[in-house]
């Protein structure tokens, strides 16, 4: 390995109180990143601590171990990090994700592991490439994808299954986080719920820039003529996402158009009942499923307004109940390590 690009480009942060940053694999990470460009954090304010550290000692590239929620925390304490300093979204390191988490949305996708392969791989720049991606926003958070309804009610419903069984039968924890764990939470408990409330929330979709596209399976972008304040959809929605990338984690592909266009989010609604997404569940997952009731759109900047609250989540993590949701493109953009 090229000890000198370790030193003087890359650091590594893994949260030990996550559940897959065990002891070996903190071994492990410990054989490839030496002990100056290697942080271990306990809490998030110990995490926030150890970014300030790597910006002040000016790291290039910043890898983080974790799922979609510790990526989603890493970007915006980097952010508030270079603020603080006084630097601009310009110097925002490029970044690296382990594959240590449950969804692992990005690591997936770019063709990450637990480190055992691509931490070798990093440290030699010929054998991996950049992606960049565009960032959504809201609330003050910037985050790859977001989701209201029934995806919020399975992340939520299949991290609360997880937790009830995970110390109680360590035995299980592999299969727990699983798609097998997934499957088994969203069809003892997610389903049969929805099923009990079957009123389906009526929702208004409202532009905030004039810039707008309808999008399906084997067609281009084609421009919806609109003005700001005017609204895009009205009806009935089980789901409401937006990503600016294409993949949940367990390689769902909940936004198959996020790389259609820069600058540009896929926004999805959802109006299909359970019978349709069960029944056509392959091919909803791969994203290649097209339906009148799965409506896809490439838009800047919305507004989502609901008639009852709605289960939301960022970036695979709960984030409480909402009617109402604000989401646009950040001015921020991210280049990422890709084995891929």
């Amino acid at each position: 390995m090229d000890k000198n690009l370790w030193g003087r480009e890359i650091a590594v942060l893994l949260n030990e109180n996550a559940r897959k940053v065990s002891k070996q694999i903190i071994v492990n990470v410990r054989r490839f990143v030496p002990e100056a460009q290697l942080y271990i954090s306990k809490s998030l304010d110990d995490a926030q601590d150890s970014i300030r550290d790597m910006m002040n000692r000016n790291f290039t590239h910043v890898v983080c171990g974790g799922g979609d929620g510790t990526v989603v925390e890493t970007i915006n304490m980097l952010r508030k990090a270079l603020q603080e300093k006084g630097g601009s979204d310009l110097d925002m390191p490029k970044l690296g994700f382990l594959k240590l988490g449950t969804g692992n949305a990005w690591s997936g996708l770019l063709g990450m592991d637990s480190g055992k392969n691509s931490l070798p791989k990093m440290g030699h720049s010929e054998k991996w490439r950049l992606q960049r991606f565009n960032l959504l926003e809201s609330e003050n958070r910037v985050f790859h994808f977001a989701g209201m309804g029934w995806d919020a009610a399975v992340l939520n419903d299949y991290y609360l299954f997880k937790n009830k069984f995970y110390d109680a039968a360590p035995i299980m924890r592999k299969w727990m986080n699983s798609l097998i764990g997934y499957f088994a939470s969203m069809f003892t408990k997610t389903i049969p719920e929805q099923l009990l409330h079957n009123e389906t929330p009526r929702v208004r979709l409202i532009a905030r820039t004039p810039e707008a596209y309808r999008i399906s399976h084997g067609m281009p972008p084609m421009p919806i003529k609109i003005k700001p304040g005017e609204t895009l959809y009205e009806g009935p929605a089980n789901v409401l996402g937006a990503g600016t990338t294409t993949d949940y984690g367990f390689k769902l592909r909940a936004f198959p158009f996020a790389h259609t266009m820069e600058n540009f989010m896929n926004f999805r609604i959802v109006k299909a009942s359970l019978f349709e997404c069960l029944t056509h569940m392959r091919s909803i997952w791969d994203g290649t499923w097209t339906s009148p009731n799965f409506i896809d759109m490439l838009v800047k900047n919305v507004t989502v307004e609901s008639d009852r609250p709605m289960p939301f989540q960022i970036g695979g993590d709960a984030a409480g109940m909402r009617n109402r949701v604000d989401f646009s493109i950040a001015d921020l953009t991210v280049q990422v390590l890709s084995l891929a």
